[in-house]
């Protein structure tokens, strides 16, 4: 039951949407140290890193666009 259980879990929260994560970013209450906090929960450290490279660069696009 507990495999089961995680399955599903991974199935909604093993990918992360990078609009979503720039949405955290852009509200001041937030900002970059809830979205560390959350894919520090999520992944390994290695990942957490890339994920948060991604956004940065992500949300410096969108800036000089």
């Amino acid at each position: 039951m507990a495999y089961a259980m995680l399955e599903k879990f991974e199935k909604y929260w093993g990918d992360y949407s990078t609009l979503l994560a720039i949405v955290i970013v852009l509200d001041p209450r937030y900002m970059m140290v809830l979205v560390r906090l959350a894919f520090s929960k999520l992944s390994i450290p290695v990942e957490v890193e890339a994920s948060i490279k991604e956004i940065y660069d992500t949300l410096v696009k969108m800036y000089k666009f």
